[in-house]
């Protein structure tokens, strides 16, 4: 009978008081199983022009720092339930380096037979110069600079992008992202194609920006030369901007000197414009236009609408002519009669309507 008693009171112990054993017992398999090589290479920093980097499933870093030297440490590692079964596995992933003279180049290589039922990686981490020139190429797997001030050029299929500290400040960024989101704190002057993510980015001096099925957010924009399909575009400020559009909604909150763009099917909304406007020109097809104009602003306004209607504050300030299916109209706004350098607003539509609003 003690026996019995005794079996059931460990047993009813076990159902009242398993979890936090169990829980202590996968983690420490969970370390256990997980298996890594690593890798340390160090060169002299005046040896080194440029470090090119080439690889998948797995991360790449880069921090820029003040010694004279550049380190680069690669961890491949993998998750099996033993040993043997992890060395199989990074026995069939290797990294070489590629002689280039001041170029440091490194590539990760597959086996042609490589096959993994387990969970792995090839992880980058790079300490060198912060103008440093790099190349960094990467699918599945994210990019991240930290401290940077050089000329890199990206590219990325499957992963996210970013340079978030406020001390980097790249001179020249070339980045091609592919099904990721992108967040830049600022840069000088960047080429940028993104396609199919979010994108963030808080400040550049020139930008070229292609986005294909993203979501972007610009907070300030000297330049900007823009190529946008399928997106949603907001922009914070832009100094000035030239582009096209399609299928695309592009909102500008405010534009400083004004620019050039065509759209097709789609909306803009520029809810306030500068006193130091020089030109605008809007020129779109089924593209709904919200022009704010502020009713303190001297203008010159022109243009014409086939297929649309123009929506105009005060009728008393603007001639329209229509012939046919074709309405034509200017207006011109003198808060300062004496001002013979208004902007010149023009505003050119087809199977959609134009609203100026005035605040």
């Amino acid at each position: 009978m003690n026996t019995i008693k005794a079996l059931f009171l460990s047993l009813l112990l076990a159902l009242v008081f398993p979890a936090k054993d169990l829980q202590a017992q996968d983690q420490v398999q969970d370390q256990a199983r997980r298996q890594h090589q690593t890798r340390d290479d160090q060169f002299a920093a005046a040896d080194v022009q440029s470090l090119s980097i080439t690889n998948r499933h797995g991360s790449i870093f880069y921090t820029g720092w003040d010694k004279e030297e550049v380190t680069v440490r690669v961890r491949i590692w993998v998750e099996a339930p033993n040993q043997t079964l992890a060395e199989e596995v990074l026995g069939l992933i290797s990294v070489l380096q590629v002689p280039g003279g001041k170029q440091v180049d490194y590539r990760t290589v597959f086996a042609d037979e490589f096959f993994s039922n387990y969970p792995f990686g090839i992880d980058y981490h790079i300490y060198g110069p912060d103008t440093l020139g790099l190349k960094l190429v990467n699918r599945l797997g994210k990019i991240q600079l930290e401290n940077y001030k050089g000329r890199a050029r990206v590219e990325l299929n499957f992963g996210n992008f970013e340079i978030s500290d406020e001390k980097s400040l790249p001179d020249s960024l070339q980045l091609q992202l592919t099904n990721g989101n992108l967040n830049l704190q600022q840069v000088r002057t960047a080429n940028i194609h993104h396609r199919n993510g979010k994108a963030t980015l808080a400040k550049a001096e020139q930008l070229q920006l292609q986005a294909d099925f993203s979501t972007i957010h610009l907070k300030q924009v000297q330049d900007l030369q823009l190529e946008a399909t399928t997106s949603h575009l907001q922009i914070e400020e832009a100094a000035h901007i030239q582009g096209h559009t399609s299928n695309s909604d592009l909102e500008i909150a405010y534009l400083v000197r004004g620019g050039f763009l065509e759209m097709e099917r789609g909306e803009i909304q520029i809810k306030r414009l500068s006193n130091a406007l020089h030109e605008l020109t809007l020129a779109g097809s089924h593209t709904t236009m919200h022009l704010h104009t502020d009713k303190n602003m001297d203008y010159n306004l022109h243009g014409q609408i086939i297929d649309g209607k123009l929506h105009f504050p005060d009728n008393k300030q603007i001639t329209i002519l229509r012939e046919n299916n074709l309405l034509t109209f200017s207006a011109e706004a003198k808060v300062r009669p004496a001002n013979g350098n208004a902007p010149a607003l023009i505003l050119l539509n087809n199977n959609s309507d134009i609203h100026v609003l005035n605040k």
